[in-house]
């Protein structure tokens, strides 16, 4: 672990970042922030989705509107999940282009202006027959649409004070991995990319700006601490 100041989006704030890195194909969460997730209704949360997946290619248009539903404020339960805010025209897609998403639950008391924002990881994929096997395997990995309306925390993301007394009333951000290019590419849908969406990096940069107004006076704007924490391709994003 280490401490740096930095500008995070305009934002000067002390930035703590644990990042653990895997090799090749190893997925297993080596942080252990994943756990069993409760799908809505039920049905492992494999409805898809109607949100078209056509994705602009053309530069992004930048006058969407910014504003955010605020969350309720904080009570006890599962990470809730969020759609990034005009994530088609902000090119924040999937390998599929099925908008991004994330977890996030608010903290409280002492702790609500510290944050912990977490990069999935799970491998990656840039050869055609390795993208398609992919698709087959684990297509949570590269689209949206089985994401679970919730996220039961657990090590670090746990709201229980007595296992996790450090961050358990922190602000959770659990970012879904779903874009095979370690949170740094972006590259849209072409033959050069066999028809898949490449936009880790578009995602992240989504992700933060919509949680620099997560809620009217409890957001990343108004942070005085973000633990940054990634694995395997988490940890290298």
């Amino acid at each position: 672990m280490f401490h740096i100041n930095v500008a995070l989006l305009g934002i000067s704030l002390s930035l703590c970042a644990i990042v653990t890195t895997g090799c090749g194909d190893n997925r297993q969460e080596l942080l252990h922030p994943d756990a069993t997730v409760v799908a809505d209704g039920g049905v492992d949360g494999l409805a898809p989705t109607s949100e078209d997946a056509s994705v602009d290619t053309t530069v992004p248009d930048t006058s969407y509107d910014t504003s955010v539903p605020s969350p309720p404020a904080f009570t006890p339960g599962p990470l809730k999940l969020y759609t990034v805010k005009s994530a088609i025209k902000r090119n924040a897609v999937c390998n599929d282009g099925s908008p991004a998403k994330y977890y996030a639950r608010l903290g409280s008391g002492t702790h609500a202006s510290k944050w912990i924002i977490h990069l999935k990881g799970g491998a990656s994929c840039w050869k055609e027959s390795g993208c398609a096997d992919r698709w087959i395997s684990d297509p949570q990995l590269m689209s949206s649409k089985s994401f679970a309306q919730t996220k039961t925390g657990t090590g670090i993301f746990s709201q229980d004070a007595q296992r996790n007394p450090d961050f358990y009333n922190w602000n959770h951000v659990y970012l879904n991995y779903c874009s095979s290019d370690k949170w740094a590419g972006d590259q849209g849908a072409s033959p050069e990319t066999y028809n898949w969406h490449f936009r880790g990096k578009a995602i992240v940069k989504a992700v933060m700006k919509d949680l620099m107004k997560f809620d009217t006076t409890q957001n990343l704007a108004s942070a005085t601490e973000v633990l940054l924490t990634g694995s395997s391709a988490g940890g290298s994003g």
